[in-house]
């Protein structure tokens, strides 16, 4: 029964570790988008802790043209979830995996169950032999 108990616990810290980097991932999301309806967005995140990516970004701005600044990578490139993530120190792989880790620690959870309560069960058969087959023995 502890053991249940225990490793129900723990599954729900893992859930609950895996719920609050998406909410970390989420935030930062939300603020990305209330920042880009700013006239410039590259300011806007220059001000902002995204910063070394924007620095980044200037620093590929080579090509002058009559309509302005142009570079030949895309912004994509530089403010990709991945920059963004190690920016926020997020590990998008672990949440990548999340499900996977739930779902095999459920199925763990299941089968180990099952197992104790089958040697639990073969310790106490000769009481349930007893109690189970005793009408049918009668002859």
């Amino acid at each position: 029964m502890y053991f249940t108990i225990a490793f129900c616990v723990f599954i729900l810290c893992v859930a609950v570790y895996f719920a609050g980097q998406s909410y970390k991932f989420l935030n930062v999301s939300k603020r990305i988008k209330t920042l880009g309806d700013s006239d410039d967005l590259t300011e806007a995140l220059g001000q902002t802790e995204f910063k070394p990516i924007v620095d980044e970004y200037k620093r590929s701005i080579i090509i002058q043209t009559p309509d302005g600044v142009k570079t030949n990578t895309p912004a994509s490139y530089y403010f990709s979830d991945e920059n963004i993530a190690k920016v926020k120190s997020l590990n998008l792989k672990l949440l990548d995996s999340a499900s996977g880790t739930l779902v095999g620690l459920g199925l763990f959870g299941t089968f180990l169950g099952l197992t104790i309560g089958e040697v639990i069960l073969i310790a106490r058969i000769p009481k349930v032999y007893k109690i189970v087959f005793s009408h049918c023995l009668v002859v």
